[in-house]
């Protein structure tokens, strides 16, 4: 009998494998329309401490932004994936309930967040009794384009503004919550798509075991070590030589010039003697390294917590190739500009 060759098992069409689409259904939690984003965020008309023609002109600016910017759509290469602003939700929802740095968290002002490019600030109590609280700045970022990495990392030399702050540690005469207008080191903080998808595989929220934590505090404690390191370089470089500073000032100036790493500059400035960092350093520049130096001191405990810990797969290989991580966690000092 012949076989009928129709049916032979070699000429059936190969099946077409069909890749399982991913699930990002975690993250629908995080999406809001913009009325809704703009509801979560505390708003400028809502501060005291600005005139109000400067907190009506703010809301006239928002709105003037957001009518250009809505004719310039987000773009993305997967219809299903969720917007950037959905992963920044969710990153201030895990980095405020998770109490990944401690302290306190502010949701920054929609001003501030498109004006001054601050989405949060984090909030720590004073190590002394008599001292201020320790602020540090933060701009959340998904991409991993290096030219928008690359100048979002050229804004963090220098103190950033937030016009509309709100202290939940400190008070004024009356009692309220502390609202002013300051200046404080800021850091840019990110995890790219890649990662976001490991997080919407896991499905649940992370906290401060979570190897995302570790890789974003890893951010912060490298780019204030290299703003340390950057101011200093930059103040000292008005001095031709240490012998003009006299004994003390000069010994500091020569360790930081000397100092093959931000650590070793670290070092130098935490043992200066008061009187060598008056001579060296102009009351501005003092604050700037001072609020530099406060913000690490705070971030550096932390950092030895997780010394020990081990990334694990797949988080190690993904935090080695991701542009994102690398570009934030290995800033040079070349990679900033002076202010």
């Amino acid at each position: 009998m012949q076989l009928d060759r129709r049916h032979s098992p070699r000429e059936l069409p190969p099946q077409r494998e069909v890749k399982k689409r991913l699930d990002w259904s975690f993250f629908k939690r995080f999406e809001f329309t913009p009325a809704e984003s703009e509801a979560r965020r505390p708003r400028a008309l809502d501060f005291e401490h600005a005139s109000l023609d400067d907190r009506v002109n703010a809301d006239k600016y928002l709105l003037r932004l957001k009518h250009r910017q809505s004719k310039h759509p987000e773009i993305k290469s997967d219809p299903e994936e969720p917007l950037g602003s959905t992963f920044e939700e969710f990153l201030v929802e895990a980095m405020r309930d998770g109490d990944w740095f401690g302290g306190k968290f502010f949701r920054t002002t929609e001003h501030d967040d498109r004006w001054n490019g601050v989405d949060a600030v984090i909030e720590w109590p004073s190590p002394t009794a008599e001292g201020r609280p320790v602020r540090m700045a933060i701009d959340f970022s998904t991409s991993r384009n290096n030219g928008i990495l690359h100048e979002k990392l050229q804004t963090i030399n220098g103190m950033a503004k937030v016009k509309y702050f709100r202290s939940q540690i400190e008070h004024d005469e009356n009692g309220k919550p502390l609202e002013v207008r300051a200046f404080f080191p800021k850091v840019i903080l990110g995890a790219d798509v890649d990662m976001m998808k490991q997080v919407a595989r896991e499905g649940v929220m992370p906290g401060r075991d979570h190897p995302l934590r570790v890789l974003m505090l890893r951010q912060a404690k490298r780019q204030i070590d290299v703003q340390i390191r950057c101011a200093a370089d930059h103040y000292l470089d008005m001095f031709w030589g240490e012998a003009d500073l006299g004994p003390e000032a000069g010994e500091v100036c020569r360790q930081i010039r000397v100092a093959s790493n931000p650590d070793a500059v670290v070092e130098a400035l935490r043992n200066a003697p008061a009187s060598a960092f008056a001579r060296l350093f102009t009351k501005t520049q003092k604050e700037t390294l001072d609020s530099c130096l406060r913000v690490q001191a705070c971030l550096d405990p932390m950092i030895e917590e997780t010394k020990s810990v081990q990334i694990p797969e797949p988080w190690n290989t993904m935090s080695q190739v991701s542009v994102n991580h690398q570009a934030l966690s290995k800033v040079m000092p070349d990679t900033i500009r002076q202010r």
